[in-house]
Protein backbone atom coordinates (compact mmCIF):
# COMPACT_ATOMS: atom_id res chain seq x y z
CA UNK A 1 0.00 0.00 0.00
CA UNK A 2 1.34 3.45 -0.94
CA UNK A 3 0.69 6.11 1.67
CA UNK A 4 3.43 8.71 1.33
CA UNK A 5 3.36 11.89 -0.75
CA UNK A 6 6.82 11.32 -2.16
CA UNK A 7 6.47 7.65 -3.09
CA UNK A 8 7.76 6.44 -6.45
CA UNK A 9 4.30 5.72 -7.84
CA UNK A 10 3.29 9.35 -7.52
CA UNK A 11 6.41 10.41 -9.38
CA UNK A 12 5.66 7.95 -12.17
CA UNK A 13 2.32 9.72 -12.65
CA UNK A 14 4.25 12.81 -13.63
CA UNK A 15 3.23 14.79 -10.54
CA UNK A 16 4.09 14.78 -6.87
CA UNK A 17 1.21 13.38 -4.92
CA UNK A 18 -0.22 16.42 -3.25
CA UNK A 19 -3.83 16.75 -4.24
CA UNK A 20 -5.52 20.05 -3.56
CA UNK A 21 -8.75 19.03 -1.89
CA UNK A 22 -11.59 21.60 -1.96
CA UNK A 23 -12.42 23.11 1.41
CA UNK A 24 -15.86 21.49 1.68
CA UNK A 25 -14.44 18.07 0.86
CA UNK A 26 -11.63 18.55 3.36
CA UNK A 27 -14.19 19.53 5.98
CA UNK A 28 -16.09 16.29 5.39
CA UNK A 29 -12.91 14.22 5.65
CA UNK A 30 -11.83 16.06 8.78
CA UNK A 31 -15.21 15.62 10.48
CA UNK A 32 -15.23 11.91 9.80
CA UNK A 33 -11.64 11.65 11.02
CA UNK A 34 -12.47 13.55 14.20
CA UNK A 35 -15.29 11.08 14.78
CA UNK A 36 -12.80 8.22 14.73
CA UNK A 37 -13.50 7.03 11.20
CA UNK A 38 -11.23 6.56 8.19
CA UNK A 39 -12.21 8.69 5.20
CA UNK A 40 -10.78 9.24 1.72
CA UNK A 41 -11.48 10.87 -1.59
CA UNK A 42 -11.93 7.98 -4.00
CA UNK A 43 -12.31 7.01 -7.63
CA UNK A 44 -12.45 9.42 -10.54
CA UNK A 45 -11.46 12.51 -8.58
CA UNK A 46 -8.18 10.86 -7.54
CA UNK A 47 -7.56 9.64 -11.09
CA UNK A 48 -8.19 13.09 -12.56
CA UNK A 49 -6.00 14.79 -9.96
CA UNK A 50 -3.11 12.45 -10.79
CA UNK A 51 -3.62 13.34 -14.46
CA UNK A 52 -3.30 17.02 -13.60
CA UNK A 53 -6.99 17.72 -14.23
CA UNK A 54 -9.42 19.50 -11.95
CA UNK A 55 -11.98 16.92 -10.80
CA UNK A 56 -15.62 17.76 -11.48
CA UNK A 57 -16.98 15.57 -8.69
CA UNK A 58 -15.53 14.48 -5.37
CA UNK A 59 -16.70 11.14 -3.99
CA UNK A 60 -15.79 10.14 -0.45
CA UNK A 61 -15.49 6.69 1.06
CA UNK A 62 -15.37 6.00 4.77
CA UNK A 63 -15.39 3.32 7.44
CA UNK A 64 -18.42 5.03 9.03
CA UNK A 65 -21.74 3.26 8.55
CA UNK A 66 -24.60 5.21 6.95
CA UNK A 67 -26.25 5.95 10.30
CA UNK A 68 -22.90 7.11 11.65
CA UNK A 69 -22.36 9.36 8.63
CA UNK A 70 -25.70 11.03 9.27
CA UNK A 71 -24.87 11.38 12.95
CA UNK A 72 -21.54 13.08 12.18
CA UNK A 73 -23.36 15.50 9.89
CA UNK A 74 -26.50 15.91 11.94
CA UNK A 75 -26.23 19.69 11.59
CA UNK A 76 -26.26 19.39 7.77
CA UNK A 77 -28.97 18.27 5.43
CA UNK A 78 -28.36 14.68 4.31
CA UNK A 79 -30.13 12.62 1.65
CA UNK A 80 -30.27 8.82 1.51
CA UNK A 81 -29.28 8.62 -2.17
CA UNK A 82 -28.29 4.95 -2.01
CA UNK A 83 -28.69 3.97 1.59
CA UNK A 84 -28.85 0.20 1.05
CA UNK A 85 -25.51 0.43 -0.75
CA UNK A 86 -24.11 2.68 1.95
CA UNK A 87 -24.35 6.06 0.21
CA UNK A 88 -25.45 9.24 1.94
CA UNK A 89 -25.31 12.65 0.26
CA UNK A 90 -24.14 15.44 2.55
CA UNK A 91 -25.36 18.84 1.35
CA UNK A 92 -22.76 21.56 1.89
CA UNK A 93 -23.40 25.05 0.49
CA UNK A 94 -26.22 23.58 -1.63
CA UNK A 95 -23.85 21.05 -3.22
CA UNK A 96 -24.32 17.30 -2.59
CA UNK A 97 -21.24 15.25 -1.73
CA UNK A 98 -21.72 11.48 -1.80
CA UNK A 99 -20.21 9.70 1.18
CA UNK A 100 -20.21 5.90 0.96
CA UNK A 101 -19.27 3.25 3.48
CA UNK A 102 -16.42 0.88 2.57
CA UNK A 103 -18.18 -2.15 1.15
CA UNK A 104 -17.83 -5.57 -0.41
CA UNK A 105 -20.28 -6.55 -3.16
CA UNK A 106 -22.09 -9.85 -3.22
CA UNK A 107 -23.18 -11.73 -6.35
CA UNK A 108 -24.61 -9.98 -9.43
CA UNK A 109 -27.57 -11.83 -10.92
CA UNK A 110 -28.59 -9.15 -13.45
CA UNK A 111 -25.12 -8.29 -14.84
CA UNK A 112 -25.53 -4.78 -13.46
CA UNK A 113 -26.25 -4.45 -9.71
CA UNK A 114 -24.99 -6.41 -6.71
CA UNK A 115 -27.70 -8.51 -5.09
CA UNK A 116 -26.26 -7.73 -1.68
CA UNK A 117 -23.54 -5.59 -0.17
CA UNK A 118 -21.75 -5.91 3.12
CA UNK A 119 -19.93 -3.11 4.86
CA UNK A 120 -16.24 -3.23 5.70
CA UNK A 121 -13.80 -1.36 7.85
CA UNK A 122 -10.97 -1.70 5.32
CA UNK A 123 -10.57 0.70 2.40
CA UNK A 124 -8.71 -1.98 0.43
CA UNK A 125 -11.87 -4.11 0.38
CA UNK A 126 -13.73 -1.19 -1.15
CA UNK A 127 -11.07 -0.54 -3.79
CA UNK A 128 -10.94 -4.20 -4.77
CA UNK A 129 -14.59 -4.24 -5.86
CA UNK A 130 -14.17 -1.39 -8.35
CA UNK A 131 -14.03 -1.57 -12.14
CA UNK A 132 -10.61 -0.40 -13.32
CA UNK A 133 -7.35 0.17 -11.50
CA UNK A 134 -7.23 3.84 -12.51
CA UNK A 135 -10.53 4.29 -10.64
CA UNK A 136 -9.48 2.20 -7.64
CA UNK A 137 -7.36 4.63 -5.66
CA UNK A 138 -8.13 6.58 -2.50
CA UNK A 139 -6.50 9.69 -1.09
CA UNK A 140 -6.48 11.80 2.03
CA UNK A 141 -3.85 14.01 3.59
CA UNK A 142 -1.96 10.95 4.81
CA UNK A 143 -1.31 10.06 1.18
CA UNK A 144 -2.39 7.70 -1.57
CA UNK A 145 -3.89 4.26 -1.07
CA UNK A 146 -3.05 2.34 -4.23
CA UNK A 147 -3.04 -1.39 -3.58
CA UNK A 148 -3.94 -2.34 -7.17
CA UNK A 149 -1.43 -0.43 -9.27
CA UNK A 150 -3.68 2.36 -10.48
CA UNK A 151 -0.95 5.01 -10.39
CA UNK A 152 1.35 2.77 -12.39
CA UNK A 153 -1.39 2.15 -14.96
CA UNK A 154 -1.95 5.91 -15.25
CA UNK A 155 1.75 6.36 -15.95
CA UNK A 156 1.55 3.56 -18.56
CA UNK A 157 -1.69 5.05 -19.92
CA UNK A 158 -3.67 1.83 -19.87
CA UNK A 159 -7.16 0.74 -18.82
CA UNK A 160 -7.01 -2.51 -16.84
CA UNK A 161 -9.71 -4.28 -14.89
CA UNK A 162 -9.36 -4.73 -11.15
CA UNK A 163 -8.62 -8.43 -10.68
CA UNK A 164 -10.18 -10.89 -13.12
CA UNK A 165 -11.62 -9.08 -16.15
CA UNK A 166 -14.19 -11.78 -16.95
CA UNK A 167 -15.56 -11.50 -13.43
CA UNK A 168 -15.68 -7.71 -13.53
CA UNK A 169 -17.61 -7.63 -16.82
CA UNK A 170 -19.93 -10.45 -15.81
CA UNK A 171 -20.75 -8.61 -12.59
CA UNK A 172 -21.59 -5.38 -14.41
CA UNK A 173 -21.66 -5.48 -18.20
CA UNK A 174 -21.91 -1.69 -18.42
CA UNK A 175 -18.23 -1.74 -17.50
CA UNK A 176 -17.60 -2.87 -21.09
CA UNK A 177 -18.87 0.46 -22.39
CA UNK A 178 -17.09 2.29 -19.58
CA UNK A 179 -13.78 0.72 -20.61
CA UNK A 180 -14.28 1.99 -24.17
CA UNK A 181 -15.35 5.40 -22.89
CA UNK A 182 -12.34 5.82 -20.59
CA UNK A 183 -9.99 4.70 -23.36
CA UNK A 184 -11.50 7.25 -25.74
CA UNK A 185 -11.72 10.16 -23.29
CA UNK A 186 -8.39 9.63 -21.51
CA UNK A 187 -6.51 8.52 -24.61
CA UNK A 188 -5.41 5.31 -22.88
CA UNK A 189 -4.90 1.88 -24.43
CA UNK A 190 -6.99 -1.04 -23.17
CA UNK A 191 -4.78 -3.71 -21.62
CA UNK A 192 -4.78 -6.96 -23.70
CA UNK A 193 -6.51 -9.14 -21.10
CA UNK A 194 -9.19 -6.53 -20.53
CA UNK A 195 -9.59 -6.08 -24.29
CA UNK A 196 -10.04 -9.80 -24.90
CA UNK A 197 -12.55 -10.13 -22.08
CA UNK A 198 -14.75 -7.19 -23.04
CA UNK A 199 -14.96 -8.51 -26.58
CA UNK A 200 -15.82 -12.01 -25.41
CA UNK A 201 -18.44 -10.71 -22.98
CA UNK A 202 -20.07 -8.19 -25.32
CA UNK A 203 -23.38 -10.06 -25.51
CA UNK A 204 -23.95 -9.27 -21.84
CA UNK A 205 -24.61 -5.70 -22.94
CA UNK A 206 -28.02 -6.88 -24.12
CA UNK A 207 -28.99 -7.07 -20.44
CA UNK A 208 -28.21 -3.39 -19.80
CA UNK A 209 -30.76 -0.57 -20.01
CA UNK A 210 -30.34 1.39 -23.23
CA UNK A 211 -30.34 4.70 -21.35
CA UNK A 212 -27.15 3.67 -19.53
CA UNK A 213 -25.48 2.45 -22.71
CA UNK A 214 -26.39 5.67 -24.50
CA UNK A 215 -24.95 7.77 -21.68
CA UNK A 216 -21.60 6.00 -22.03
CA UNK A 217 -21.64 6.09 -25.83
CA UNK A 218 -22.25 9.84 -25.98
CA UNK A 219 -19.26 10.39 -23.70
CA UNK A 220 -17.19 7.96 -25.75
CA UNK A 221 -17.78 9.79 -29.03
CA UNK A 222 -16.54 13.08 -27.59
CA UNK A 223 -13.19 11.55 -26.60
CA UNK A 224 -9.83 12.20 -28.21
CA UNK A 225 -9.45 8.56 -29.31
CA UNK A 226 -13.09 8.23 -30.40
CA UNK A 227 -12.34 7.32 -34.02
CA UNK A 228 -9.84 4.58 -33.21
CA UNK A 229 -11.90 3.09 -30.37
CA UNK A 230 -15.11 3.06 -32.42
CA UNK A 231 -13.44 1.42 -35.39
CA UNK A 232 -11.62 -1.21 -33.37
CA UNK A 233 -14.60 -2.06 -31.17
CA UNK A 234 -17.52 -1.37 -33.51
CA UNK A 235 -18.74 -4.96 -33.10
CA UNK A 236 -19.03 -4.35 -29.36
CA UNK A 237 -20.79 -1.02 -29.87
CA UNK A 238 -23.16 -2.49 -32.45
CA UNK A 239 -24.05 -5.24 -29.99
CA UNK A 240 -24.90 -2.56 -27.43
CA UNK A 241 -26.89 -0.49 -29.97
CA UNK A 242 -28.37 -3.01 -32.43
CA UNK A 243 -30.11 -0.42 -34.61
CA UNK A 244 -26.79 1.29 -35.24
CA UNK A 245 -25.30 -2.07 -36.18
CA UNK A 246 -28.23 -2.74 -38.51
CA UNK A 247 -27.58 0.56 -40.26
CA UNK A 248 -24.08 -0.57 -41.23
CA UNK A 249 -24.72 -4.30 -41.56
CA UNK A 250 -25.18 -4.26 -45.35
CA UNK A 251 -22.56 -1.64 -46.10
CA UNK A 252 -18.84 -1.96 -46.75
CA UNK A 253 -16.46 -1.09 -43.92
CA UNK A 254 -15.35 1.94 -45.91
CA UNK A 255 -18.65 3.69 -45.15
CA UNK A 256 -18.08 3.40 -41.41
CA UNK A 257 -14.47 4.50 -41.85
CA UNK A 258 -15.56 7.54 -43.84
CA UNK A 259 -18.24 8.52 -41.33
CA UNK A 260 -15.84 8.12 -38.42
CA UNK A 261 -13.27 10.24 -40.22
CA UNK A 262 -15.84 12.98 -40.78
CA UNK A 263 -17.21 12.77 -37.23
CA UNK A 264 -13.72 13.05 -35.77
CA UNK A 265 -13.24 16.36 -37.60
CA UNK A 266 -16.33 17.84 -35.96
CA UNK A 267 -16.29 19.57 -32.57
CA UNK A 268 -16.76 17.07 -29.68
CA UNK A 269 -20.51 17.63 -29.71
CA UNK A 270 -22.59 14.43 -29.39
CA UNK A 271 -25.43 15.79 -31.54
CA UNK A 272 -23.15 16.64 -34.45
CA UNK A 273 -21.14 13.44 -34.21
CA UNK A 274 -24.22 11.22 -33.93
CA UNK A 275 -25.67 12.97 -36.99
CA UNK A 276 -22.49 12.08 -38.88
CA UNK A 277 -22.63 8.47 -37.69
CA UNK A 278 -26.30 7.90 -38.54
CA UNK A 279 -26.38 9.31 -42.08
CA UNK A 280 -24.28 9.31 -45.23
CA UNK A 281 -22.53 12.03 -47.18
CA UNK A 282 -23.27 10.60 -50.65
CA UNK A 283 -26.19 9.07 -52.48
CA UNK A 284 -29.33 10.50 -53.97
CA UNK A 285 -31.89 9.81 -51.28
CA UNK A 286 -33.91 12.83 -50.23
CA UNK A 287 -33.72 14.66 -46.87
CA UNK A 288 -36.86 13.07 -45.35
CA UNK A 289 -35.47 9.58 -46.02
CA UNK A 290 -32.10 10.45 -44.51
CA UNK A 291 -33.78 11.97 -41.46
CA UNK A 292 -35.94 8.87 -40.94
CA UNK A 293 -32.88 6.59 -40.89
CA UNK A 294 -31.25 8.84 -38.31
CA UNK A 295 -34.44 9.00 -36.26
CA UNK A 296 -34.81 5.22 -36.13
CA UNK A 297 -31.37 4.81 -34.56
CA UNK A 298 -31.59 7.73 -32.16
CA UNK A 299 -35.08 6.83 -30.96
CA UNK A 300 -33.83 3.33 -30.18
CA UNK A 301 -31.16 4.95 -28.02
CA UNK A 302 -33.84 6.67 -25.91
CA UNK A 303 -32.48 10.12 -26.65
CA UNK A 304 -34.48 13.27 -25.97
CA UNK A 305 -36.77 14.79 -28.58
CA UNK A 306 -34.54 17.85 -28.69
CA UNK A 307 -31.45 15.74 -29.41
CA UNK A 308 -33.22 13.65 -32.06
CA UNK A 309 -34.69 16.67 -33.87
CA UNK A 310 -31.34 18.49 -33.97
CA UNK A 311 -29.39 15.47 -35.21
CA UNK A 312 -32.05 14.48 -37.77
CA UNK A 313 -32.10 18.01 -39.12
CA UNK A 314 -28.36 17.79 -39.83
CA UNK A 315 -28.55 14.23 -41.16
CA UNK A 316 -31.48 15.06 -43.41
CA UNK A 317 -29.68 17.97 -45.05
CA UNK A 318 -26.20 16.48 -45.11
CA UNK A 319 -26.07 16.25 -48.93
CA UNK A 320 -27.94 19.49 -49.72
CA UNK A 321 -26.12 21.57 -52.31
CA UNK A 322 -25.15 25.12 -51.29
CA UNK A 323 -23.82 26.50 -54.54
CA UNK A 324 -25.32 30.01 -54.63
CA UNK A 325 -27.25 32.57 -52.63
CA UNK A 326 -30.61 31.02 -53.54
CA UNK A 327 -29.50 27.62 -52.20
CA UNK A 328 -28.27 29.31 -49.04
CA UNK A 329 -31.50 31.25 -48.53
CA UNK A 330 -33.68 28.17 -49.00
CA UNK A 331 -31.55 26.20 -46.54
CA UNK A 332 -31.57 29.03 -44.02
CA UNK A 333 -35.33 29.19 -44.31
CA UNK A 334 -35.61 25.52 -43.40
CA UNK A 335 -32.93 25.33 -40.70
CA UNK A 336 -32.36 28.77 -39.23
CA UNK A 337 -28.91 30.26 -38.79
CA UNK A 338 -27.53 28.16 -35.92
CA UNK A 339 -28.45 24.83 -37.50
CA UNK A 340 -27.22 26.07 -40.88
CA UNK A 341 -23.75 26.77 -39.49
CA UNK A 342 -23.77 23.33 -37.85
CA UNK A 343 -24.59 21.88 -41.27
CA UNK A 344 -21.67 23.78 -42.80
CA UNK A 345 -19.39 22.10 -40.21
CA UNK A 346 -20.73 18.67 -41.15
CA UNK A 347 -20.43 19.25 -44.89
CA UNK A 348 -16.94 20.68 -44.43
CA UNK A 349 -15.90 17.56 -42.49
CA UNK A 350 -17.23 15.42 -45.35
CA UNK A 351 -15.34 17.49 -47.91
CA UNK A 352 -12.10 17.32 -45.92
CA UNK A 353 -12.49 13.56 -45.61
CA UNK A 354 -12.79 13.29 -49.40
CA UNK A 355 -10.11 15.97 -49.93
CA UNK A 356 -12.64 17.83 -52.07
CA UNK A 357 -11.08 21.28 -52.33
CA UNK A 358 -13.74 22.68 -54.67
CA UNK A 359 -16.49 21.71 -52.21
CA UNK A 360 -14.56 23.30 -49.35
CA UNK A 361 -14.30 26.58 -51.25
CA UNK A 362 -18.05 26.54 -52.01
CA UNK A 363 -18.79 25.94 -48.35
CA UNK A 364 -16.58 28.84 -47.30
CA UNK A 365 -18.52 31.07 -49.70
CA UNK A 366 -21.85 29.72 -48.44
CA UNK A 367 -20.88 30.43 -44.85
CA UNK A 368 -19.78 33.96 -45.70
CA UNK A 369 -23.04 34.53 -47.59
CA UNK A 370 -25.09 33.34 -44.62
CA UNK A 371 -23.23 35.57 -42.19
CA UNK A 372 -23.74 38.56 -44.47
CA UNK A 373 -27.44 37.71 -44.84
CA UNK A 374 -27.84 37.55 -41.08
CA UNK A 375 -26.09 40.90 -40.76
CA UNK A 376 -28.29 42.44 -43.48
CA UNK A 377 -31.51 40.92 -42.15
CA UNK A 378 -32.13 39.06 -45.41
CA UNK A 379 -35.55 37.57 -46.06
CA UNK A 380 -35.30 33.79 -45.69
CA UNK A 381 -38.55 32.93 -43.90
CA UNK A 382 -42.18 33.98 -44.12
CA UNK A 383 -41.75 35.93 -40.90
CA UNK A 384 -39.14 38.08 -42.69
CA UNK A 385 -41.62 39.22 -45.36
CA UNK A 386 -42.74 42.84 -45.18
CA UNK A 387 -46.39 41.82 -45.48
CA UNK A 388 -48.35 39.55 -43.14
CA UNK A 389 -51.15 37.04 -43.38
CA UNK A 390 -53.48 39.61 -41.84
CA UNK A 391 -52.61 42.02 -44.64
CA UNK A 392 -53.43 39.41 -47.30
CA UNK A 393 -56.74 38.57 -45.62
CA UNK A 394 -57.69 42.23 -45.33
CA UNK A 395 -56.59 43.39 -48.79
CA UNK A 396 -57.43 40.35 -50.91
CA UNK A 397 -59.95 38.42 -48.85
CA UNK A 398 -57.74 35.34 -48.57
CA UNK A 399 -58.55 32.73 -45.94
CA UNK A 400 -56.85 29.75 -44.27
CA UNK A 401 -54.73 27.70 -46.69
CA UNK A 402 -54.90 30.47 -49.29
CA UNK A 403 -52.92 32.75 -47.00
CA UNK A 404 -50.21 30.14 -46.47
CA UNK A 405 -49.99 29.39 -50.19
CA UNK A 406 -49.70 33.08 -51.04
CA UNK A 407 -46.98 33.64 -48.43
CA UNK A 408 -45.07 30.66 -49.83
CA UNK A 409 -45.18 32.16 -53.32
CA UNK A 410 -44.11 35.57 -52.04
CA UNK A 411 -41.19 34.10 -50.13
CA UNK A 412 -40.09 32.07 -53.15
CA UNK A 413 -40.19 35.15 -55.34
CA UNK A 414 -38.13 37.18 -52.87
CA UNK A 415 -35.57 34.40 -52.31
CA UNK A 416 -35.13 33.93 -56.07
CA UNK A 417 -34.73 37.67 -56.58
CA UNK A 418 -37.90 38.16 -58.61
CA UNK A 419 -39.50 40.62 -56.19
CA UNK A 420 -38.09 43.10 -53.71
CA UNK A 421 -39.07 42.61 -50.08
CA UNK A 422 -41.01 45.86 -49.73
CA UNK A 423 -44.71 46.24 -48.86
CA UNK A 424 -45.59 47.85 -52.18
CA UNK A 425 -43.77 45.32 -54.40
CA UNK A 426 -45.11 42.39 -52.39
CA UNK A 427 -48.65 43.75 -52.62
CA UNK A 428 -48.39 44.02 -56.41
CA UNK A 429 -47.10 40.47 -56.70
CA UNK A 430 -49.72 39.17 -54.25
CA UNK A 431 -52.46 40.64 -56.41
CA UNK A 432 -51.24 38.50 -59.34
CA UNK A 433 -51.00 35.40 -57.12
CA UNK A 434 -54.51 35.74 -55.73
CA UNK A 435 -55.97 35.38 -59.22
CA UNK A 436 -54.63 31.82 -59.38
CA UNK A 437 -55.66 30.72 -55.89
Amino acid sequence: MLRHPNNSASKKCGVFLKINIPDNVKMILDRLGAGGYSAYCVGGCVRDALLGKTPEDWDITTSALPAEIKDVFSDFKTVDTGIKHGTVAVIVDHVPYEVTTFRVDGSYSDNRHPDTVSFSGDVEDDLSRRDFTVNAMAYNEDGLVDCLGGAEDISRRIIRCVGDADRRFTEDALRIMRALRFSSVLGFEIEPGTRASLTAKKDLLKNIAMERITSELLKLITGEKFRDIFMEYHDVIFTAVPELGELYSHLPDSVLQTNLAAASLLPPDPVKRMAALTSFSGGSDDPPERAEVCKTVLRSMRLSNKFVLAACCLAGHRAVELNNDTDVKYCLGKLGYDAFFDLIELQRADAETRNDREKLLRLISAEELARQMRSDGACVRQSDLKVSGDFLAREFGLQGPQIGACLDELLRAVVEGKVQNTPSELAKFAEKITKTL
